[in-house]
């Protein structure tokens, strides 16, 4: 499935620097208007590896007409941030690599992640994503299932193609991790009694262990000595759990709070970060959050006007801005981790996609 990529046609790709557009359009939000000018300057940088990958990303999409193959397209096609394939071109840029393997592996990285989304929907009875309809919503949960089946073994594929020894088993290492991971978050779903240190553990094996991934990738692509792979991997995770503390932010700031999404992880059973700190400032909150959490589907459950006591509940403990200053404080030690590389522009790039991960507000 993956087309040579010296058969590409330029005429018809998708603009390359959208992913980088959309972040930066996010920092907008945050009166970010220096992030915004390097993002914009950062498309200059990877602008050729950015159009060859989202050429080939199309060229993922697949045609048959199958239930199974149709609910894997509706996602594929409704194009994410990409920001793990960003990692792994800009780490293979500290040094040199063939643009054929980083975008293969660009691929690789971005197939696991919307593998990954697929079977959450399922998990999570996810309606939207992406501002669109789940492929659970529209095939079903057993096409939904075997989609992100079929998506995970298309970039396990991907990654044999670059026949880079290291990397097969380090990603299955990965792998394994995001699995044990989501079994923990599904063993303390429901269940307020979950620690910080839970958290963190749910986190590091489920979002940033691969983004290590992407920058071990890239590292490895671009044959970077140990000490630059290691820098790498210690920033991608950092970055990773930066990129998920501020997602558990925004899940508290939909400001039209009728949106789906709004307080989505708390409606699935999910203890973040935010409410973590929020009870800890606030024991009697507990009280309300076990109520939401011991009801049923057609009860408080999707009671808005307790969801939204819980949320000014939150938000009276300042617990957002606590997590914002965690994020920050991760982003601080992915900076510190690449400030070990020679300086180049592709390091100075990852730091400024760090710091605009941790600003946006989208």
């Amino acid at each position: 499935m993956l087309s040579a990529l010296s058969e590409m046609d330029s005429s018809d790709a998708p603009s390359s620097s959208a992913p980088l557009r959309r972040l930066a359009h996010s920092c907008r939000f945050n009166d970010c208007s220096d992030l915004e000018h390097r993002l914009t300057e950062l498309a200059c940088l990877i602008d050729d590896d950015m159009r060859c990958f989202v050429q080939q990303w199309h060229r993922q999409l697949p045609s048959d007409d199958s239930l199974v193959q149709r609910s894997a397209h509706h996602l594929l096609a409704n194009a994410g941030k990409h920001l793990r394939p960003i990692c792994v071109l800009l780490a293979a840029r500290c040094g040199e690599a063939k643009q054929e393997d980083i975008i293969k592996l660009g691929l690789a990285a971005e197939l696991v992640h919307n593998a990954t989304l697929l079977h959450d929907d399922v998990v999570d009875v996810g309606s939207t994503r992406r501002g669109q309809p789940t492929s659970r919503t529209l095939f079903g949960n057993v096409a939904s299932i075997f989609a992100g089946d079929w998506v995970l073994v298309r970039a396990l594929q991907i990654v044999h193609e670059t026949r880079i020894a290291l990397l097969m088993p380090a990603l299955l290492t990965t792998l394994d991790h995001m699995i044990a991971a989501e079994s923990l978050q599904l063993e303390q779903r429901g269940k307020v009694e979950m620690t910080v240190q839970r958290y963190f553990d749910v986190v590091e094996g489920k979002t940033a262990s691969l983004f290590r991934w992407a920058m071990l990738a890239g590292a490895q692509a671009a044959q970077l000595d140990q000490s630059q792979q290691d820098a790498l991997c210690a920033a991608g995770e950092h970055m990773g759990i930066a990129f998920q503390l501020v997602d558990d932010v925004l899940d508290y700031q939909d400001q039209a709070q009728v949106s789906k999404t709004w307080m989505a992880d708390l409606r699935e059973g999910k203890t973040t970060y935010p409410l973590l700190v929020a009870l800890e400032r606030n024991p009697e909150l507990i009280q309300l959050v076990r109520k939401h959490l011991n009801s049923d589907e057609d009860s408080a459950r999707q009671d808005k006007s307790l969801l939204e006591t819980l949320h000014q509940g939150v938000m009276a403990t300042g617990a957002l801005d606590a997590t914002r200053v965690k994020a920050g404080e991760h982003a601080e030690q992915a900076i510190q981790s690449l400030s070990a590389l020679p300086p180049t522009p592709a390091q100075e790039a990852l730091c400024t996609i760090v710091r605009a991960l941790v600003s946006r507000e989208q």
